[in-house]
C-alpha cells in the first residue's frame, strides 16, 4: 500500500486527478447501475399495482421513467401497449400514436401502428385525435364516415364550455358535409363561447348557400363582413357565378355581378386568371348593356366606354377589339391606343382584329386609315377648321411609325433588363442590342414602303438618308461614366482608358459620330434576310479591351455603380426611340413625296370682327397672342390661337393655351370642351387635354 501511495504522489498534478476521478467514478457509476436497477423493478411493479386500479398513475409513471433514464425507450413502449390493451385508457394510446409518428422519436416511427392507435383513441372520444384521423379543418372534414364520426363524437367527455363548443361545432359541420342543413343550423347556432360563434355562424351561411336561399346568405354575409369576418373567396365567386347564371337566364343584375366580381378580385386568394376571365366578361357586358340603355340602364355612352376599357384591361377579347375600333375609328380617336388594344386582341385569336391589322397595317401596327374623309370640328364662337383626308390618311401613318418606334424601344428595355447581369456584360454587348433594334425598325420600314407600292429604298438608302444612327452620342450619361472611370483608373496608374476605347471601338462600327461601314453592312443583309440577330459576331468583343482592364476592387465597383443607373438603362432606352424616329421620319418622307401625302394647314377661315387673321405673319400673330393673353382680351387671343392652330395642327402648347382659355370663359357648355377634347385624340394631343377630359367626365354646369 505504502508502494502505491508513493507512486502516487510522484505522479504529475493532472494525472494525479485523472486517477483520483477513475477510482473515485468506478463506485459512483456502479452505484448508479445499482440504483436505476433497483427504481426499473420497483418502477414496473408499481405499474403493475396501478394499472388496473389507476391508469392515469401508471402511465405517469411510465412517462416519467422514460425521462429519468430508468426505462428505455423499448421499455416504455411496453408499459403504453400494456396500459392501453388492459384498460382501455384513452391518454395511453394517444401517447402510443404520438410514439409511433416518429416526431420525437424516430427510431419508433411507424405509420401504420400510429394510425391505429390515432383511430383507437378516436373512436374512445378524444377529440384532438378525432380531429387528426377523420381530417377535420376550419370548415370541412376529409373523410366521409360520418355516423363513425358522430359516434367518436357521443364519446367525448366535454370538461369545459369550449370543449362542448367544439363538439357541438363539429357535429355541425358533420351534418353540412351530409346534407343534413337544419340539423347542422340547429347546432351550429348553440355556440356560446366568443372563440365558435363566428365560425358557427360561417357554416349557417354555407348551410344557406347549399339550400341555394341567397337572401339569407346575403344577409348573413353583410353580418359576417360586419365582424370583419374573413371571407374565403371561393365563396365570393359562388355568388358571382349564381348572377351569372340569372343573365344567362335573361334576368340580369349587373349590380350584384359587379359587386360580387370586386369582392372577389380583392381576395389576398383569388386566383390571378379568374379575376380576369370573371371581371372582363362581366365588365364587357355591363358596358353593352349601358351602350344600348338595356336592364334599367341609362343610354350612356362615356360610361361605357370606361366598362369596355376596363374588361380590355382584364384582357377580355372582345373588349379589346371594340376599344381598339373606337380609338381608330370612334369619335374621340387615339392611333396609340389603337394600335395597342387591337394588337392585344389579335394576339388572344380575335379573327376580326387580325384581319384589320392585315389590311390596314404592318406586323401588327395600323398605317391607314379605314375611312378616309375630311374632319370638322367645330369651336366656341362658332369657329370650325376642317382636317382633309389627306391630314387624316397622314395622322395615321405618323402615329403609326411613332408607334412602331415606341414598341422597339420598350422591347429593347426589357430586352435589357433580361440580357445584362453585370457592367462587364453591358459594356461589352449593349451596342449589338441596339443594333437589332435598329434593323428591326429598318427591316419594318422597307414592309412599310412596300405596303405603298414603293419599292425603289433600300436599308442603304434610309440609312443614307437618317441623321444620325450613332449610339455614343445618345448616350452623355454613360460616357461620362466611363470618363469618370478613366480618371480614377489613371490615378490608380491603371491603363483602362475606357472613353477612348469605347470612342473608338464602337465608332468603327458604326457607333460613334456616324453610321459606319460594319453596322451598314450587318444591318443591310439583316433587313434583306429578316433576320434578326445581326452581325453574327462581328460586334462582338469590342469591349473585350475594356472590361478586361478592370483588375481593381475599386474600379469594379465604379462599374458596378453605373450598371445599377437606372437613368443609364433609360437613356440607352430613348436611344433607340430616337435611332427608330429618325428612320420614321425617312421613311414618312419618302411616302409624303411619293403618295402626295402631307400634314397641310387646316381648312377654315378665322375672322374676329372684320380682320382675316389669316392676313397675319407669323412674327405678327404670336406677338398678338401673347399681348392680348397678357390683358385678358380673351374672346380676341382665342381666335388668334386658332388661326396658330390652322397654320400648325401638331403643336400641343397652342392647343394647351386653347384648352385653357375654353375652361376659364364663362359662356360655353360641353359640346366645346368635346370637340376640342376630340381634336386632341385625332391629333395625337391627348396628353394636353387631362383637365377638360376630366370635366367632360364629371359634368359640366355652364
Amino acid at each position: 500500500m505504502n508502494t502505491i501511495l508513493g507512486i502516487f504522489y510522484v505522479l504529475p498534478w493532472w494525472l494525479k486527478i485523472i486517477v483520483v476521478l477513475i477510482v473515485v467514478g468506478i463506485p459512483i457509476n456502479i452505484y448508479e447501475n445499482i440504483r436505476k436497477s433497483f427504481e426499473r423493478v420497483n418502477g414496473r411493479r408499481e405499474i403493475s399495482e396501478q394499472i388496473n386500479i389507476n391508469p392515469e398513475l401508471a402511465l405517469q409513471t411510465s412517462v416519467k421513467g422514460l425521462e429519468s433514464d430508468v426505462f428505455t425507450l423499448d421499455e416504455y413502449e411496453g408499459h403504453l401497449l400494456k396500459i392501453a390493451e388492459n384498460t382501455g385508457y384513452i391518454d395511453a394510446m394517444v401517447k402510443l400514436a404520438e410514439l409511433y409518428s416518429g416526431t420525437k422519436y424516430g427510431d419508433k416511427k411507424d405509420d401504420k401502428k400510429s394510425l391505429f392507435w390515432k383511430e383507437c383513441a378516436a373512436k374512445a372520444g378524444d377529440l384532438g385525435s378525432i380531429v387528426d384521423y377523420y381530417g377535420f379543418s376550419d370548415y370541412d372534414i376529409s373523410s366521409d364516415a360520418y355516423d363513425e364520426i358522430f359516434s367518436c363524437l357521443d364519446y367525448v367527455k366535454t370538461t369545459s364550455q369550449n370543449e362542448e363548443d367544439l363538439v357541438n361545432y363539429m357535429k355541425g359541420v358533420v351534418n353540412y358535409k351530409r346534407g343534413m342543413f337544419e340539423p347542422a343550423k340547429q347546432l351550429l347556432a348553440k355556440m356560446s363561447s366568443s372563440d365558435f360563434k363566428k365560425a358557427g355562424r360561417y357554416m349557417i351561411f354555407r348551410c344557406f348557400m347549399k339550400e341555394s336561399n341567397i337572401s339569407a346568405v346575403e344577409n348573413m354575409l353583410d353580418d359576417l363582413e360586419k365582424d370583419e369576418f374573413k371571407i374565403p373567396a371561393v365563396d365570393y365567386l359562388y355568388l358571382y357565378n349564381y348572377y351569372v347564371l340569372k343573365r344567362e337566364n335573361a334576368e340580369p343584375d349587373y349590380v350584384a355581378e359587379i359587386k360580387y366580381v370586386e369582392k372577389y378580385g380583392s381576395s389576398e386568394e383569388a386566383d390571378y386568371e379568374t379575376v380576369c376571365r370573371i371581371s372582363g366578361n362581366t365588365y364587357y357586358n355591363v358596358a353593352v348593356a349601358i351602350e344600348h340603355g338595356r336592364y334599367g340602364f341609362e343610354k350612356n355612352m362615356g360610361k361605357s366606354l370606361e366598362l369596355y376599357r376596363k374588361a380590355a384591361d382584364f384582357g377580355y377579347m372582345d373588349a379589346l377589339y371594340y376599344v381598339g375600333m373606337h380609338f381608330w375609328t370612334g369619335e374621340f380617336r387615339d392611333y396609340y391606343k389603337a394600335n395597342e388594344y387591337l394588337l392585344k386582341a389579335a394576339q388572344k385569336g380575335h379573327s376580326q382584329a387580325e384581319a384589320i391589322l392585315e389590311r390596314y397595317g404592318v406586323d401588327g401596327i395600323l398605317i391607314m386609315p379605314m375611312q378616309v374623309k375630311q374632319v370638322s370640328y367645330h369651336f366656341m364662337d362658332g369657329y370650325e377648321l376642317t382636317a382633309s383626308d389627306d391630314t387624316m390618311k397622314w395622322l395615321v401613318i405618323f402615329y403609326g411609325i411613332q408607334y412602331k418606334a415606341l414598341v422597339l424601344s420598350d422591347q429593347f428595355l426589357d430586352l435589357y433588363k433580361k440580357t445584362f447581369q453585370s457592367f462587364d456584360e453591358l459594356v461589352n454587348d449593349v451596342h449589338q442590342l441596339y443594333a437589332d433594334q435598329v434593323a428591326r425598325m429598318l427591316e419594318w420600314g422597307i414592309r412599310l414602303l412596300m405596303s405603298f407600292e414603293i419599292d425603289t429604298y433600300d436599308v442603304e438608302d434610309i440609312m443614307n438618308e437618317s441623321e444620325d444612327l450613332a449610339l455614343f452620342p445618345k448616350v452623355p450619361l454613360f460616357e461620362q461614366a466611363l470618363e469618370k472611370i478613366d480618371d480614377r483608373a489613371e490615378q490608380l496608374n491603371m491603363q483602362t482608358a475606357y472613353a477612348q476605347i469605347t470612342r473608338g471601338s464602337w465608332s468603327g462600327a458604326g457607333f460613334g459620330t456616324t453610321i459606319g461601314g460594319t453596322i451598314r453592312a450587318s444591318i443591310k443583309a439583316s433587313a434583306a434576310a429578316g433576320a434578326m440577330n445581326i452581325g453574327s459576331g462581328i460586334l462582338h468583343g469590342i469591349g473585350d479591351s475594356i472590361v478586361d482592364a478592370m483588375n481593381n476592387a475599386e474600379i469594379k465597383k465604379m462599374g458596378e455603380k453605373v450598371f445599377e443607373n437606372s437613368d443609364i438603362m433609360v437613356e440607352f432606352s430613348n436611344a433607340v426611340l430616337m435611332a427608330c424616329l429618325d428612320i420614321g421620319n425617312v421613311l414618312r418622307g419618302i411616302v409624303e413625296t411619293h403618295c402626295k401625302i402631307e400634314l397641310k394647314p387646316l381648312k377654315g377661315i378665322i375672322k374676329f370682327g372684320n380682320e382675316c387673321l389669316a392676313d397675319l405673319d407669323e412674327r405678327t400673330l404670336k406677338a398678338k397672342i401673347n399681348n392680348n393673353l397678357s390683358v385678358a382680351n380673351t374672346e380676341y387671343a382665342y381666335a388668334l390661337l386658332l388661326e396658330n392652330l390652322r397654320r400648325h395642327p401638331l403643336d400641343g402648347d397652342i392647343l394647351n393655351q386653347i384648352i385653357v382659355l375654353t375652361i376659364r370663359r364663362s359662356s360655353y357648355g360641353e359640346q366645346e370642351c368635346k370637340e376640342v377634347l376630340r381634336y386632341a385624340f385625332d391629333f395625337g394631343l391627348d396628353g394636353y387635354a387631362t383637365e377638360i377630359n376630366d370635366i367632360i367626365n364629371t359634368g359640366i354646369n355652364g
